[in-house]
């Protein structure tokens, strides 16, 4: 089975206890979510595979901080 280059990691926070300038983050309670997608090498058919855990307090670098947005709205 032969894995795409494709991983998607969202982190869904409740608590942004500090942060920064340069967008270091100290985070807590934290939902992180792995999607991966493989592709079968005789069917070639797409695998997605997604993968959660929770952390309760989490560092992230502010380098490695793409896009910072508040949750969308349900109601």
């Amino acid at each position: 089975m032969a894995t795409y280059h494709l991983l998607w990691v969202l982190l869904r926070l409740k608590l942004c206890a500090a942060y920064d300038q340069h967008l270091n983050m100290i985070l807590g309670d934290v939902e992180e979510i792995v999607t991966t997608v493989e592709i079968d090498d005789e069917t070639y058919e797409e695998i997605v595979r997604t993968t959660r855990r929770t952390v309760p307090f989490l560092f992230v670098r502010g380098d490695g901080v793409i896009l910072v947005s508040p949750p969308l709205r349900t109601a």
